[in-house]
Parts: structure tokens; sequence; C-alpha cells
């Protein structure tokens, strides 16, 4: 009988460690379940290797001489009185004279343009009776300013002349501007000759490292705007002397400039 007690209890601790077992692994199963995943190797970064740039690069250089025909004449008035009235009275009547001066001497209607006006008060500063420096309205300047497109070139110093007599003291003459007033052809002349010398460059290049030359695959363009040359001078105080202004038209280059890449076969 003690015996039979005593397997009883040998049986039962077996089957509780058993158990104890069985929710040991139970427990380590739901741990690796909810583990995360382990990420999965990370593939082959591709690398790719840019185009090296091939072919010939050559720059090439176009320029075409042209004497300027037309003149723009940047000219206004200026006026100065004590009240507002007076000085834009006395300025628009120098600025008609001037405007009828440049219409009698053959600039169209079309071609004289107002760029600037205003009426802006004089100030001086005054000190006062404490030493404090106040500012004190003293008189109004009347400012107009226009531009007038001359295209006899070889009238330019006449028409300044005759304008700057109009206007009197009051005039200002600011500067002169020679131009090309239509510069395409001139421009396509430069292109041509920059591509000539751009395929020059390029068949020499090929002969020299003996390769075939082949067409064009990219051609760029910069250039091609002639600058305007500028004068600058008091015509009014020319104008007051006998002598007659004197202006120069020149010669004006445009140049145009080409960047072409050209295969090799």
């Amino acid at each position: 009988m003690v015996l039979l007690q005593g397997c009883r209890r040998s049986a039962l601790m077996f089957l509780s460690l058993l158990a104890a077992a069985a929710l040991v692994a139970a427990a380590c199963t739901a741990d690796d379940s909810d583990a995360p995943a382990a990420a999965p190797a990370a593939p082959a970064q591709e690398i790719t290797v840019g185009a090296q740039q091939t072919g010939i690069w050559v720059d090439g250089t176009g320029a075409v001489s042209a004497i300027p025909d037309v003149a723009d004449l940047d000219f206004g008035v200026e006026t100065r009185a004590e009240t507002v009235a007076p000085a834009r009275a006395e300025a628009a009547e120098a600025m008609e004279a001037v405007i009828a001066s440049l219409r009698g001497n053959g600039v169209a209607e079309r071609d004289i343009k107002t760029t600037y006006f205003s009426i802006q008060p004089v100030t001086v500063w005054q000190e006062g009776p404490s030493g404090e420096q106040t500012p004190k309205i003293v008189g109004y300047r009347v400012v107009n300013s226009a531009t007038a497109r001359i295209r006899d070139i070889n009238a330019v110093g006449d028409i300044i002349d005759a304008a700057a007599a109009a206007g009197g003291d009051a005039v200002r003459i600011n500067g002169i501007s020679l131009a090309v007033d239509e510069p395409r052809p001139l421009e396509v002349d430069a292109r041509r000759l920059a591509l000539e010398d751009a395929t020059a460059k390029a068949e020499q290049i090929a002969s020299v490292m003996n390769v075939t030359l082949g067409g064009p695959v990219f051609i760029s363009q910069q250039g091609g705007t002639p600058f305007a040359i500028q004068e600058s001078a008091s015509f009014a105080r020319m104008a007051a002397a006998d002598a007659s202004t004197p202006i120069s038209a020149g010669e004006q280059q445009i140049t145009v400039r080409v960047q072409v890449v050209f295969a090799i076969e």
C-alpha cells in the first residue's frame, strides 16, 4: 500500500514536469513568433558608370564690322523756380522747343519717346535756435527726359546743335548711342564665319589625331548683339560756340561665338 502511494507520487511529479516543459516550449514558440523577422540581405547595389564625354569639342568665332547708321539721343530739360507752376511752365516750354527742333530736322514722331518726368522740392538744411538742423523748401525742380532716334547719321551733329539752341539753358544732352539699325543680316554672316571656324578646327584636330570626323552632335551659340558706342559730352556748351558738334560714327563689330561637338567615327 505504501509502495503504491509512492508510485502515484512519482507519476504525478513526472506529469508535472512534462506539463512544465510543455509550457516552457509554448512560451518559447510564442516569443519566437513575436520576434521581428530577420531583415533580408540587401541586394547588391548597381553601380552605373556615367558615360564619358566623347567627340571633338571646339569653339568658333565670327566677327563682322559695320558702320553705325542710327544714333539714339538721350536728352531732356531741367528747370527750377520758387514755386511749382513757373518751374513746370518753363520746362514745358523748353521741351516743346527741343521737340519742335527735332521734328523740323527730320526726326519722326514715332522715334521720340519720353523716358522720365518729375517735380521735386529743392530742400536746404538750416540751423534752428537750439542748433538743430531743420529742412526748408526753397524751390522746385522739374526734370523731363526723352530719347530720340536720329536715322540720318550724317546729320547728328547739326540736329544736336539745333536742339541745344532751341532748349536754351534748360536743355540737357546726356549722351548718344550709335548703333546698327538692323543687325540681323550681320549676325547671320558672323554666325556662318563662327561655324566655319569651328569646323576648320575640328578637321585639323581629327587629321592630327588620325581619326575620322563625324557630323556635329551639339551646337551652342553665344553673343551676336553689338555693343552700342556711347558718346557723352556737354553739347549745350559746344552749341553755344560757333563750332558745330562733331560726331564720328566709326565702326561697330558684331561677334558671334559658337561651341560645336563633332562625333568621331
